[in-house]
């Protein structure tokens, strides 16, 4: 149900670097908001995805930013063949300067995020998560290549990381997703970060260059685990082994069925279409509402 009006502003997000990122900042007519949201993308998504998303959290009371990482997007540049933006920078630059803005935005309330897949790994790995009054995270799970279900689906992965994407970033300079019908097209460097940790047992967990079973310590706020049973990349068990790394946080698990929809799909990436928004996405909006009823950490 609407309770408050809503407005949808394009603004630029500086990452960390000073990088200018294509965002979009979703207000309440409630003023000040309840709590300010951030909305961290999934890999080869762009934030539009989620704009009916953060439109319904907006129609709550909760301030919502969308935003881009470089290289995708409104964030993309004219030419991305050899554009050099990775995963980590999606991480440590990107998501970071995306909560720094969010707090400077909007000082004193609650700061949540959403997290989908990807997004999802940026909140455990971000600095700023320390300042995070709930965080949910959707479908995002340590994304071991051994966890996809399916032989087929595994085999397809593999070649996708292992054989084609490595021959298109030699051929192209980047990783032409969307002709793939894989969403967005990837720079190089994001894709090699990828296909990397795919390939390592406990995910970016076991690159000791990262740090990351420490930078997930940080995060004290509580934090939901959302997946979903025909979720084929990111099943239960690999949810549950990224939860185990919210050593200092509260965690719940949410676990959902093709039942609870009306089209009978989820998947990895479907939990945000709009068709949801009166089955899913209720109970997630409340567990943010009663964190907005928090002081930050």
């Amino acid at each position: 149900m609407s309770v408050f009006g809503t407005s949808a502003t394009p603004v630029t997000v500086p990452a960390l670097d000073g990088y200018p990122l294509g965002a979009t900042l979703h207000r309440p007519s409630r003023d000040p908001p309840l709590a300010f949201a951030i909305v961290h993308a999934a890999t080869a998504t762009p934030a539009r995805y989620y704009a009916p998303f953060a439109e319904a959290l907006a129609e709550q009371g909760v301030a919502v930013l969308t935003y881009d990482y470089r290289g995708i997007g409104a964030s993309r540049p004219t030419q991305l063949r050899g554009f050099n933006a990775s995963m980590r920078d999606w991480i440590n630059l990107d998501a970071e300067g995306a909560t720094r803005w969010a707090r400077a935005y909007y000082p004193g309330i609650p700061l949540l995020a959403i997290g989908h897949s990807l997004g999802g790994h940026a909140i455990g790995l971000c600095d700023g998560s320390r300042y995070l009054a709930g965080a949910a995270l959707v479908s995002s799970g340590a994304a071991w290549i051994g966890h996809v279900q399916g032989a087929a689906e595994r085999a397809r992965v593999g070649t996708l990381l292992r054989v084609v994407g490595p021959a298109l970033v030699l051929a192209c300079g980047y990783v032409p997703m969307r002709k793939l019908g894989l969403g967005e097209d990837l720079p190089g460097p994001a894709f090699r970060d990828w296909a990397n940790w795919i390939s390592l047992r406990r995910y970016f967990f076991d690159d000791a260059s990262l740090n990351a079973a420490q930078r997930f310590a940080r995060v004290r706020a509580p934090v939901l685990l959302i997946g979903s049973d025909d979720d084929t990349w990111t099943p239960a068990v690999a949810i549950d082994e990224l939860g185990f790394f919210f050593t200092a946080a509260t965690v719940e698990r949410r676990q959902l069925e093709q039942s609870e929809t009306t089209t009978g799909k989820i998947g990895h990436a479907g939990f945000f279409r709009r068709e949801h928004n009166v089955t899913l996405w209720p109970r997630l909006i409340e567990w943010l509402l009663q964190r907005a009823t928090q002081p930050a950490n």
